[in-house]
């Protein structure tokens, strides 16, 4: 089970880095997972905890991953 999990998670990882990147018109281009932290990167390569962003960003960042995690039927 956990090795299924496992490589769903890249798969996901990039839906949510896509719908992420959709959300937010370009301006955040990837998501990074760096042991136990989230990071997200700006166009501009400058990297972001999630603390950091805004409450509109971060909801963006929300949906994106909420969007990567949905069954398609």
């Amino acid at each position: 089970m956990q090795d299924a999990s496992q490589n769903r998670f890249p798969k996901m990882q990039q839906l949510a880095t896509d719908y992420f990147q959709k959300l937010t018109a370009g301006r955040y281009v990837n998501i990074q997972f760096d042991k136990n932290t989230l990071q997200v990167v700006r166009n501009d390569r400058q990297k972001f905890s999630v603390v950091e962003l805004s409450t509109g960003t971060q909801e963006q960042l929300y949906v994106g991953f909420s969007f990567s995690i949905k069954p398609s039927y």
